[in-house]
């Protein structure tokens, strides 16, 4: 028992790793899978396979070597040279991500539940410390907690909102060649930055338990992206041009729905910053820094920053680091298979 509650906690902490406010608004399913067609229906389930696979050897490749921190994986990838600097790069990211997330939930608040922004930061800010001041617990225990409620709602958005006939771009992934594949791969390489830092963190226990719990979320992010795509693609026409297209559809099978999955939405940006901010607060943490201190000051810091916007942020940074990220991921294969 104590074994299938540690898979089903790495593989819920992993989906609420990936599944951020971009992915569980719609607007990353859009633009990396829907505006493909019909072709990005297999997209979706190659990315499942992507998230799998990569994690599972990421995951492997710091147990069998006792690597718990991301700086010390991406020394061992990249050399002492290169190393560093990527460290900087993924610290940089993952408080980026931080301050997006927080964002975020500034915008959900003020937007679509009529309250000021910073009643959205602060909240969310207090939550979030809550949690990481327990520390890797806290991290497992809040996805554990929140995790099943995003995917319960993701689900019944797919199935409410689904039927709605097929999409005028149906067609589109044949003019479009094998465009799709290279938006998979980007879209993997940039979720993978805070995958790998979970993974990394946690693949100190059980070798076989953690394998499995990365396949299972692996698989489970498949299924979720492959269900809210394909409703996509079925109201392609009502939603296409929208910032928060899962949103209005909810909105648009019920208000009660609407305001259900504004929550739902709150929770997947919560679950990314949890993540993103641990990992941060776990690598910089010394002697003369506690980790609690660093939490403390990492959360003012991008509460002070979140109010730059969240689409902006999306728009700049998550491009310039899915880009990056796929030196680091070239990296992770090569070093698996030349052990092999």
């Amino acid at each position: 028992m104590g074994n299938r509650r540690n898979v089903t906690a790495l593989a819920l902490t992993y989906v609420g790793t990936v599944i951020g406010a971009g992915f569980a608004s719609g607007q990353e399913l859009l633009y990396f899978f829907v505006r493909f067609g019909s072709a990005g229906l297999w997209g979706t389930w190659l990315a499942g396979l992507g998230f799998m696979v990569l994690g599972a050897i990421i995951f492997q490749l710091a147990h069998t070597r006792g690597i718990t921190s991301y700086h010390l994986l991406l020394n061992y990838l990249l050399g002492r040279k290169l190393g560093p600097l990527a460290d900087l790069w993924l610290s940089l990211y993952l408080f980026a991500g931080l301050v997006i997330m927080l964002a975020g939930c500034g915008a959900l608040f003020e937007e679509y539940l009529s309250l000021p922004g910073r009643i959205g930061v602060g909240l969310s800010s207090l939550i979030l410390m809550l949690f990481l001041f327990r520390r890797e617990q806290g991290v497992l225990a809040f996805n554990l907690l929140l995790v099943p409620a995003i995917i319960g709602g993701a689900f019944l958005i797919a199935v409410l909102a689904g039927g709605g006939g097929s999409s005028s771009l149906a067609t589109e992934a044949d003019s479009v060649s094998l465009g799709w594949i290279v938006s998979v791969i980007l879209y993997v390489s940039y979720n993978m930055i805070s995958g790998l830092v979970l993974l990394v963190k946690f693949s100190d226990g059980n070798g076989a338990t953690g394998l499995r719990g990365v396949v299972v979320g692996g698989l489970l992010l498949g299924i979720l992206a492959w269900m809210l795509t394909k409703v996509l693609l079925e109201n392609y026409q009502a939603v296409g041009q929208l910032e928060v297209p899962l949103l209005y559809l909810a909105h648009r099978e019920g208000a009660w729905l609407g305001y259900g999955y504004g929550i739902v939405l709150w929770l997947a940006m919560l679950t990314t910053a949890v993540v993103n901010g641990g990992g941060l607060a776990f690598r910089l943490s010394n002697e003369y820094l506690p980790y609690s201190f660093l939490v403390t000051v990492l959360l003012a810091m991008a509460a002070l920053l979140s109010n730059a916007g969240f689409s902006l942020l999306v728009r700049t940074l998550y491009p310039l680091f899915g880009y990056l990220n796929l030196v680091v991921m070239t990296a992770v294969l090569y070093r698996y298979f030349r052990a092999c």
